[in-house]
Formats: structure tokens, sequence, C-alpha cells
């Protein structure tokens, strides 16, 4: 079976991935031009699933949820999905590139692509920048209340996302580049402790993190860090300054 979608939406690109992915993005939505081609092609069966090949993209288009107003506009990407056995997302993959747009005036560019959606292994790279608070309306977290500031990033990542999860694993996901902080301040935890006044530099070097001037106050107090955490050989150097 061939099917070419012209003019179609980004509902009709999200019900094509797995059930547990699609739900969690079920709501989004978008205007402007997509294209998909889709191919089944093999033996339906108690036992046999047919081969999934879909090839999609955006043009000039806006993503955005319906229950908050940020959006991302101007999104051009160039996208596939492909599992050869259907039903079983261990075997399935999905890659986005040259992915580019702006959220709220602001330019960035990515890349991503994940196998075996039970147990996902991500390589994606990420450059550009971003006022956190409309990060994090298009994508909230429940710890962090009240967000403002700006990142200017320019990361990659590779490994097992379950990695992560874990302190005796999370050395094995690789992540390069860096992360300024300019002014960023959010509240945080049941308490709303309130950071404020975030500057400086993130630098990651496989699973190492270099911590370069970074100033904030919690408090009636200032702090100033400088240090390293060497995740590969679970070392901490970090040099805090306190002024109350």
């Amino acid at each position: 079976m061939n099917v070419v979608g012209k003019n179609t939406t980004v509902q009709t690109l999200i019900s094509l991935l797995p059930e547990e992915t699609s739900e969690k993005l079920s709501q989004y939505h978008s205007s402007g031009d997509a294209y998909l081609e889709m191919k089944v092609n093999g033996e339906v069966g108690p036992e046999a699933y047919p081969s999934l090949k879909v090839t999609f993209g955006l043009s000039k288009a806006t993503l955005y949820h319906p229950d908050i107003q940020t959006k991302i506009q101007d999104v051009n990407l160039e996208g596939s999905y492909a599992n050869p056995s259907m039903l079983r997302p261990e075997t399935a993959s999905l890659t986005l590139k040259n992915m580019k747009g702006d959220l709220n005036a602001r330019n960035f560019s990515a890349n991503l692509s994940i196998k075996n959606f039970n147990n996902p292994f991500v390589v994606c790279d990420f450059s550009g920048e971003l006022e956190i608070t409309s990060l994090f309306s298009f994508y909230p977290m429940p710890d962090i209340k009240n967000p403002k500031g700006i990142l200017q990033a320019d990361i990659s990542l590779a490994g097992e996302i379950e990695l992560l999860k874990h302190k005796a694993t999370a050395q094995q996901v690789k992540t390069t580049g860096h992360v300024v902080m300019q002014n960023l301040q959010f509240d945080y935890g049941a308490h709303d402790a309130l950071f404020r006044e975030i500057n400086g530099t993130l630098q990651f070097n496989n699973n190492d993190l270099a911590i370069s001037n970074v100033n904030l106050r919690l408090g009636n107090s200032d702090f100033l860090l400088n240090g390293f955490l060497k995740t590969s050989s679970r070392t901490c150097s970090l040099k805090t300054s306190r002024l109350v």
C-alpha cells in the first residue's frame, strides 16, 4: 500500500508513531505546509507484521499547543520513520534532520535520530538561542515555575536515554558543547525556592562538566561557582564563593 499526503497536518504525522509516543504529542497542532509519503509492504497475520516506511516534512510551518500562547514558527524539517515489523517498537527508527525554526523570534537548528522505541538510543544536536519562558511554556516541567532569562546553546548528545536514569551508567551517554546562561530566574520545588540572576557557562565534554563563572542569588546570598564534575573518573572539584 502506498499513500501520498499533501497539505496534511502534524497530527497526521504523529498518529503514525508508536502509541506511547503519539499520546504524549497528540495535543500539538500545526499550520503551514506538511507532506508525507507512506509505504506498507508485507504479510499480515498472527505472527507476521508488514514493514512501514514514512517520509515526511514541514515547510514554513507553525507548531503550537492549543492551551498555551507559545508557538514555534517558520519551521522547516525533513523526516523519516521506518519499521521493518510494524507492531514492534524495538525495531523502529525515527530521523528528523535540518530542523530550523523560530521560538519567540529567536532562531534555532537541530537534528534528531531515535532507534528502538522500547529503549531509545538517541543522537541529537541543537544550536540556538532560547527564552526559557517560551521553552518551558511549550514543554513544561512541574518542579520549575516562573522561569525567565535566556539560554544560548550549542550541544550534542548520543546514547541510550535509560542510562541517564542511573548514576553508574550515565557516563556512557556522550555529550559535548556548551550552554551560556543569561539572567536566569525560576522558582524550584515544593517550597518555591527562588533562584535568580543566574549567569555563566556550562561546558560538556565526554560526560565531564566544566562550570565557569556561574553567578546566582538564592535568598539573600550570592554564589560564584567554578570547577569540574568529572563523571568519567567520578571526581568533583568545585570552588564556591558565598557572600551573605
